[in-house]
C-alpha cells in the first residue's frame, strides 16, 4: 500500500505531458477560423474516452484477459485512426526554430502559480 502512492504519482508526471503534447499538436494544426470548434470536439472525444474505460471494465470484468484485450483493441483502433489520417495532415515547416527546454525552466513558475490560482 505503500508504494502505490509514489508509484500513482509517477504514473501521473509521466502520462500527464502526453496529454498536454497532444492539445499542443491538436491547437497548431488546426485552422485559426476553427480551432475553437476543433478543440471543443477533441475535448468532448477525450471525455468519452475517460468516461469509457470504468463502462468497459463494467462490461467485461476486471479479472482474466478481456480488460487487456478491450485495451489493446482500442489502442490499435486509435493507432489505426492516426494512420488514416496521417498522410492528410499540413506540413509545419519549424527547422529554423530551437527550443530549449533549460530556456524555460526560468519561466516554469509562473505556469504552476496559474495551476496555483
Amino acid at each position: 500500500v505503500y508504494l502505490w502512492f509514489p508509484l500513482r504519482f509517477l504514473i501521473g508526471v509521466v502520462t500527464n505531458p502526453l496529454y498536454v503534447l497532444s492539445e499542443i499538436w491538436v491547437i497548431a494544426l488546426a485552422p485559426p477560423s476553427r480551432r475553437g470548434r476543433v478543440m471543443g470536439v477533441y475535448s468532448t472525444v477525450i471525455s468519452a474516452g475517460f468516461a469509457a474505460g470504468p463502462l468497459c471494465l463494467l462490461a467485461v470484468g476486471t479479472e482474466g484477459w478481456p480488460p487487456f484485450l478491450v485495451g489493446i483493441s482500442a489502442f490499435v483502433f486509435c493507432g489505426g485512426c492516426l494512420a488514416l489520417v496521417l498522410g492528410r495532415l499540413p506540413k509545419v515547416d519549424e527547422a529554423g526554430q530551437q527550443v530549449s527546454v533549460m530556456g524555460f525552466m526560468p519561466k516554469a513558475w509562473l505556469l504552476l502559480a496559474a495551476v496555483v490560482v
